[in-house]
């Protein structure tokens, strides 16, 4: 019967835990959030300082070559678009089109 007793109460406990709300979490503070997260940083693998100076640069390279380009583009399609608009207005070219 004791046996029995046992088995009775560890079952309401079980139960008991698993009335808690699924989405409710262990609260933790501001200090203990920071700390985890510098304890996480310490693990990282970090690459050395001259490779990622050398990454940096590249990335910036890229990203101006790209700046570059599409202001080109952007220049070159208003050019064209402006011709486009002068032309439209002289009826020998709508002659010439259509």
């Amino acid at each position: 019967m004791a046996d029995n007793a046992a088995t009775v109460d560890n079952k309401k406990d079980d139960r008991q835990k698993k009335d808690k709300p699924k989405g409710e979490k262990k609260k933790f503070g501001l200090w203990r959030w920071l700390k985890a997260i510098f304890v996480e940083l310490k693990k990282v693998s970090w690459p050395p300082f001259g490779k990622v100076v050398k990454t940096t640069l590249v990335v910036l390279g890229v990203v101006l070559f790209f700046l570059v380009a599409l202001i080109l583009m952007d220049m070159g399609f208003g050019w064209l678009f402006d011709r486009l608009i002068e032309n439209l207005g002289d009826t020998a070219f709508i002659r010439g089109v259509f």
